[in-house]
């Protein structure tokens, strides 16, 4: 499989097509609670910004992709695009995917939360990771 081919994998199971609205809601939040734009675009604040952004990014790709996941049977009737990308990209290598962004995405949480010194944002992280995983995996659990 070329780079090509793969990358076109990951935007079909990550749903991108998503992405340009929700990060429009993000970004309306980000300067609706900012003080000023200066304040937006200093050298202490961008970066940090920036890496919020790369980490809901990250997040909001892995609920995409766990549901591609677990519902890849269901897809196969009423999504066959989806169902497609999961069998060409292997339900494997998704799921180590999502384990990649997982994991990218504590890595920055942690750098994040030592720059702005509030422990909260990994706890805001962790039970977001939690809870969105644990939603899809749960509903196809014969326990649930």
């Amino acid at each position: 499989m070329s780079i090509k081919d793969a990358f076109k994998l990951y935007i079909t199971v990550s749903r991108w097509e998503f992405l340009p609205a929700v990060l429009t809601g993000i970004l309306i939040g980000i300067f609706i609670g900012a003080d000023s734009i200066d304040y937006l675009i200093s050298c202490k604040v961008i970066f940090i910004l920036f890496e919020g952004i790369v980490i809901f990014i990250l997040l909001f790709n892995v609920g995409f992709m766990v549901n591609c996941w677990a519902d890849w049977k269901v897809d196969e009737l009423y999504k066959t695009k989806l169902y497609h990308a999961v069998i060409k990209m292997g339900r494997n290598k998704l799921g180590f995917l999502v384990i990649i962004h997982i994991l990218v995405s504590i890595i920055l949480t942690y750098h994040v939360t030592l720059q702005v010194q509030r422990i909260e944002i990994s706890f805001l992280v962790w039970m977001g990771i939690f809870l969105g995983v644990g939603y899809h995996v749960a509903r196809k659990s014969p326990f649930f």
